[in-house]
């Protein structure tokens, strides 16, 4: 899904295997420069999310919790 030239990746409810490959491919699809949404619903999807983003060229632009969900916004680095 992608609005205003940011993706938004929806990994609540998802298990943590399925959430890393759902978001590795997509990352990995994605234009350089381009934003990414991350929606999350625990903190070890946060903190596994975390280690898989160290193979990666990205900014961290927001990395917190609003509520109950965690939420992350990352820009790819070309």
């Amino acid at each position: 899904m992608e609005s205003e030239g940011k993706e938004i990746l929806d990994l609540r409810g998802a298990l943590i295997p399925v959430a890393l490959l759902k978001f590795t491919k997509a990352f990995r699809e994605m234009e350089p420069e381009k934003t990414m949404e991350i929606l999350m619903a625990d903190d070890s999807t946060r903190a596994n999310l975390l280690m898989v983003l160290k193979a990666f060229s990205y900014e961290m632009l927001a990395n917190e919790k609003v509520g109950n969900i965690y939420r992350m916004l990352l820009r790819k680095k070309g």
